[in-house]
């Protein structure tokens, strides 16, 4: 019975256990969405190359969705999409924002928030 119960919470923990953010080294595969129109002409020059995202990936830490909606800055109109494929095939929706925030969402629809660094 004792094992029976721990497999079942070993799967639960796997199962429930969130995504983890993957290195840029596990990355096969990017691509940038083309750059949408804008009201604004202030992002128009904001683009996220390869070398960024990797260093998004890299760099930046992981936070809570509130931290990220509450404690730091959002800018309008400067959001950058696209797509990222792991090695093992996965593929990533990704999001970056001027001024350090992105988020990658997994195929299952769950989202990391990124910020360049912790909220203070």
């Amino acid at each position: 019975m004792k094992s029976k119960l721990l497999a079942f919470l070993l799967l639960a923990t796997t199962l429930l256990a969130e995504p983890k953010l993957p290195a840029s080294k596990a990355i096969a595969g990017f691509a940038a969405d083309p750059i949408p129109a804008s009201p604004s002409e202030h992002f128009k020059d904001f683009k996220i190359a390869r070398a960024d995202f990797d260093k998004i990936l890299d760099t930046y830490v992981t936070v809570t969705r509130d931290e990220w909606r509450h404690n730091y800055s959002h800018v309008a109109f400067g959001d950058r999409t696209g797509t990222a494929t792991l090695k093992d095939g996965t593929k990533l929706k990704w999001m970056a924002r001027p001024g350090g925030l992105a988020t990658i969402t997994f195929p299952d629809g769950t989202v990391l928030y990124l910020a360049a660094s912790k909220p203070k």
